[in-house]
């Protein structure tokens, strides 16, 4: 009657013969009145199925269309998603498989869904199990009989991160990247900048170090914990093939920052500490150029044999720090040796992990200035003839005069590291016994560096007792 190729008498609710006619057989067989009698059906009340007041034989319809396909949504644990379509429809019916389409069952409202019946579903407090069920809608026009349904097609959630390719999706997982430091001591926050959460980036501070060296746990080469490749992990996702791993990560340089979030470089040096000279009393520095998170200082007073860290005094500062100062540099620190020991134990990739060493730097002192006078009379206090710098030329020689010209003392240091002064005392060599104290009085030297360049040096010192 509408025209609308779907026969009244389908489109009326009763049973069609297959020739467009009522009943089961064709063709039919009617009585008297001419109503057909093979079937036990029709003539009641012909459908209006949405209730419109036009019976559905008389009012034309269509086949419902899909003109927007539902499209998949992220999945949030215990968070929603909604799946949406566009369709010329009276009626919606989304359904939900979780055998990866095999079977699908319609759903009803209520629980985790709502709007079941409508063009939007939502779906509700999601659990991780539900990531993996699938949906689809079927739109209908109820009024048109002839309209068996469409289904639109099915759809899940977008695909799960797993950064670590562990099977433990990163929502679900306490180490996203296995790096043994958890996700919630890592933080979304992201250190390097470069775009990648600390959570997934297994070298947060982008320093050329892994987190989980840095950390202070054990790498299994692919930087990540433990000693398998791949490693091992247990539900939450946490790496059991290691021995360490989940405790405090390092932070030693003690600044309140993990090591693994605070970029480090290794020690190294770019200027060497050079030998000083220094005149008597004054101060002096040795300044070594570079990188390292500690410096350390140390003297050696037996030419490099042995050395000895050094500590602030009023002696030395700076002694932790890329600048050491002597303080009024005396006899005793005549000939020393120096070096700095530097190291970075905060960038755990450092190639040299138990300290740099510098090269060695001697303080020596300006043997322009040799002292005029001493008092070799044991009172511990200016005893000797010291010479500052003299021990420099390790093979000078000494000799001293009287006012006539006789030596009453003669020395060869022959290569020593540990020149004996001359204590006033005569060597025998001419008008003194050997072990003789010489007088009060001036006396005249002449030293000969002996170095094949320095040039011999004359002059004179009062003995006083």
């Amino acid at each position: 009657a509408d025209g609308d190729n779907c026969p009244d008498v389908t489109e009326a609710g009763f049973e069609n013969n297959g020739a467009d006619m009522l009943g089961n057989q064709n063709p039919p067989t009617v009585d008297a009145n001419g109503q057909v009698t093979s079937t036990t059906d029709g003539y009641t009340t012909p459908n209006d199925l949405n209730d419109n007041s036009i019976y559905d034989f008389q009012e034309a319809g269509e086949v419902a269309v899909l003109t927007e396909q539902p499209v998949a949504q992220d999945f949030v644990l215990d968070g929603s998603a909604t799946y949406s379509v566009t369709a010329t429809t009276e009626a919606y019916q989304w359904e939900e498989s979780q055998d990866d389409g095999a079977t699908w069952t319609p759903l009803t409202e209520g629980g985790n869904y709502s709007g079941v019946n409508t063009a939007d579903l939502t779906v509700s407090n999601l659990t991780i199990d539900m990531y993996f069920y699938d949906y689809r809608v079927m739109v209908k026009n109820v009024s048109y009989a002839c309209d068996e349904g469409t289904y639109s097609e099915s759809i899940t959630y977008n695909e799960l991160a797993d950064t670590d390719n562990d099977t433990i999706f990163d929502i679900i997982d306490d180490d996203d990247d296995n790096d043994g430091i958890e996700d919630i001591v890592e933080g979304d926050g992201d250190t390097d900048g470069d775009g990648t959460p600390d959570r997934i980036d297994l070298d947060s501070d982008g320093d050329d170090c892994p987190d989980v060296t840095e950390a202070g746990f054990t790498n299994n080469g692919a930087d990540m914990l433990g000693t398998a490749n791949p490693p091992t992990v247990d539900d939450a996702g946490k790496v059991t093939s290691a021995d360490n791993g989940y405790t405090t990560p390092n932070d030693l340089d003690d600044n309140g920052t993990f090591d693994f979030q605070q970029a480090g470089s290794p020690s190294e040096i770019t200027t060497q500490p050079s030998d000083v000279e220094v005149a008597l009393g004054d101060d002096t520095t040795f300044t070594v150029v570079g990188n390292a998170t500690y410096y350390q200082w140390q003297v050696s007073s037996d030419n490099g044999s042995t050395w000895s860290d050094i500590e602030d005094s009023d002696q030395y500062s700076g002694s932790k720090s890329s600048q050491l100062t002597v303080h009024e540099a005396r006899g005793r620190v005549e000939s020393s040796l120096y070096r700095v020991m530097m190291t970075s134990p905060d960038y755990a990739c450092d190639p040299n992990p138990d300290g740099l060493f510098s090269e060695v730097a001697m303080l020596s002192f300006n043997t322009e200035i040799i002292p005029n006078g001493f008092s070799p009379n044991g009172d511990g206090e200016n005893d000797l003839f010291i010479i500052p710098g003299l021990d420099q030329y390790p093979n000078f020689k000494m000799e001293v005069f009287d006012r006539w010209g006789n030596s009453v003392y003669k020395y060869d240091n022959n290569g020593s590291t540990d020149p004996q002064w001359w204590d006033g005392n005569a060597d025998g060599s001419m008008v003194l016994s050997d072990g003789e104290r010489v007088p009060a009085g001036t006396y005249f030297y002449m030293i000969d560096f002996n170095d094949g360049s320095t040039a011999p040096v004359k002059g004179w010192v009062y003995v006083n007792y």
